[in-house]
């Protein structure tokens, strides 16, 4: 009878050692997986930051268009304007157009300046 007594205690002691052992390496997968968490977590924040900057970033580029297109839109309409002074001015001269041109260069030169 001793003998299962032993078996028993053999069996009892190896699964304890056994589930030692077993706790022990989920402790240590546990806290690798709780750095690549960690390091996860980091890279987010960053990800966030760039993400932040590309929209401003972004919203800039789009006002920048924006005010280029009004610019492009004024010289369109302003060269529209000396063509059609050309085309109704039949005794107008290249050279009133130049001085238009001219003109408008001066105003945007002054434009530019304040």
């Amino acid at each position: 009878m001793s003998y299962i007594y032993i078996i028993i205690a053999v069996l009892a002691s190896g699964y304890l050692a056994y589930s030692s052992y077993k706790i022990s390496s989920l402790k240590t997968e546990n806290q690798s997986l709780n750095e690549a968490v960690q390091v996860s977590l980091r890279a987010n924040k960053e990800l966030e930051i760039a993400l932040n900057e590309s929209e401003i970033e972004h919203q800039r580029n789009l006002e920048f268009l924006a005010k280029a297109k009004s610019e492009n839109e004024k010289e369109r309409v302003y060269v529209e304007k000396i063509k059609y002074k050309i085309i109704k001015d039949n005794n107008g001269t290249c050279l009133n157009a130049i001085n238009d041109v001219f003109n408008r260069l001066q105003q945007q030169t002054r434009d530019n300046q304040h």
